[in-house]
């Protein structure tokens, strides 16, 4: 019987299948890393598949224990490629102790008001005992107020010795060496002076990050910072660009606390955005269904590659491209199939992203609703029986339990990363992502209209402040309120386990609606009864 329901499950959802046993591998490859014989696993993936190949002719009952088997071992043999094994002069196998000097490029940019820059350098040698010798890995620079900012592309020379990023100083705490580590940086290194580093002649780096992604990227900043006061110029740079070091810490703390901080992580809402936006110019210039597609996929892999191809927008990237791609074959795609093939693709390329915070927080959120939403929409009232029952829900209902079904799918993360459970997202989520939706499409607005010259802009720059200043009173109001967030005591991992299932099994049950409404009533009785 289970093997039966287990059966009939992977066929209505291979791809979910597969990307949830391959990041089990990747799990367990990361923890038991010290246990792990390289060689072995390469032996064992080898020989399974040759006995899949036997099995699926033969013993086809076995054949899927078999491929599950292999999926969980190529899963730990990613991880382990990936942490374990690096080139032979990569810095953190050469280590930093005899480093005088080094060199690389500049691959990442990050520009800040006050000056404190930072940058991502890809290393190209190294200096020890005043002998140079090839390196390669990362390193983080920070600029400290100087004059003058580095492009990407740039060559340097760097006169010291990189130093390894500060482990936390309390337990709980935000691990930041661990995050950089996630990212392929081991090291990092403060420009205090001038004479620190040298520009050198030659540039590096891709022909469209030269000529069209850098400059687009610089003209967008430009345009923001001449035509939108503060702050809302701030804001529109993460929800545009995916850079947010600007924005004000109180404003940040407010978002935080309302529980819409999402908002500003460029995310698959903002891919959403964007798809609707040049969804409607294209119909607009009333193009043929097939040229409309691949002209919208081409103008979203150009937002993809300006946000420097983060996770939460790969994925929805990906997923988008898929769902396309679909119905240009006349073919119908199971959404949570989609998002296997979107986990599977990106945690090919990099296995890491599944500990990245981002990335589980937009699995588990674009999961939840996709798998709770129809199982919570009994919720709703019946429109059979109530007349007013179909406008509720189509404005306020329908998206009350895609919120809903978010926040309780992202609540054990929420727990696990911040200690807390954002009650007041389900409420303010209602207002704020349409408001924000309309200040993303009204910025895309104006950035086109100061591209052709036209002195409309400005004036459009202040209607859009104003317009954030209204939303950002929505969110002080929110964050104000003592409800609006729980705090909670650091969970332990099996609590967070635990309340995984919890929220799993809720949205198993076959009719929520007998659940929760006695839940509902009887809490609404013990807080009317008099004290």
């Amino acid at each position: 019987m289970i093997f039966r329901k287990t059966l009939n499950s992977f066929t209505h959802y291979p791809a979910l299948w597969f990307c949830g046993i391959y990041s089990l591998g990747i799990i367990c490859g990361r923890y038991f890393l010290d246990l792990i014989i390289y060689d072995w696993l390469i032996y064992s993936a080898v020989s399974l598949g040759f006995i899949a190949l036997f099995l699926y002719f033969r013993m086809k009952h076995f054949f899927l224990a078999v491929i599950f088997t292999l999926i969980f071992i190529l899963g730990a043999l990613s991880i382990y490629q990936s942490l374990a094994r690096f080139d032979t002069n990569q810095l953190t196998v050469t280590g930093t102790k005899r480093v005088n000097s080094f060199r690389g490029w500049i691959s990442e940019t990050h520009y800040r008001k006050d000056g404190d820059h930072q940058y991502v350098l890809k290393l190209i040698a190294v200096q020890r005992d005043s002998q140079w010798q090839s390196a390669s890995g990362k390193i983080l620079l920070k600029q400290r107020r100087l004059a003058g900012r580095l492009e990407y592309g740039s060559t340097i020379s760097i006169t010291g010795q990189p130093e390894q990023p500060p482990l936390p100083s309390n337990p709980g705490e935000f691990n930041y060496r661990r995050y950089l580590q996630l990212n392929d940086i081991y090291y990092q290194f403060y420009l205090n002076d001038e004479q620190d580093y040298e520009i050198l002649p030659g540039e590096r780096g891709s022909f469209w990050q030269h000529y069209l992604i850098q400059p687009l990227r610089n003209n967008i900043l430009s345009i923001l910072d001449h035509n939108v006061p503060e702050p809302a110029v701030d804001v529109l740079k993460a929800l545009i660009l995916g850079e947010r070091q600007d924005i004000d810490q109180s404003i940040l703390k407010n978002f935080q606390r309302s529980g819409v901080i999402h908002v500003l992580a460029i995310s698959g809402l903002h891919v959403g955005f964007i798809l609707l936006i040049f969804l409607m110019i294209f119909s607009i210039m009333n193009l043929g269904y097939r040229l409309k597609i691949v002209l919208t996929l081409v103008f979203l892999f150009i937002f993809v590659a300006l946000v420097n191809f983060k996770a939460p927008v790969v994925r929805a990237s990906i997923m988008a491209a898929i769902y396309f791609l679909a119905k240009l074959t006349e073919r119908r795609g199971n959404s949570l199939n989609i998002i296997g093939v979107a986990g599977i693709i990106i945690l090919t390329f990099d296995p890491r992203q599944l500990f990245q915070a981002g990335f589980q927080f937009s699995f588990a959120a674009v999961g939840s609703i996709l798998y709770g939403y129809p199982k919570l929409i009994g919720l709703l009232p019946k429109t059979s029986q109530l007349k007013w029952a179909s406008v509720f829900n189509r404005i306020i209902g329908r998206p009350f339990i895609v919120s809903l079904a978010a926040v309780l799918g992202t609540a054990p993360l929420t727990w696990y990363y911040y200690g807390t459970f954002q009650l007041g997202a389900l409420l303010i989520n209602l207002l704020v992502i349409p408001a924000i939706g309309l200040l993303l499409i009204s910025s895309l607005i104006m950035l086109a209209i100061a591209a052709t010259g036209l002195g409309l802009a400005n004036h459009l720059g202040y209607l859009i402040n104003a317009f954030f200043t209204a939303i950002l009173s929505i969110i002080q109001f929110f964050s104000s309120l003592p409800f609006v967030q729980i705090d909670l005591p650091d969970p332990p991992i099996l609590a967070v386990l635990f309340l995984c299932l919890a929220v799993f099994l809720f949205f198993k049950l076959d009719n929520v609606r007998r659940f929760i409404y006695p839940i509902i009533a009887v809490s609404y009785t013990h807080l009317t009864l008099p004290t």
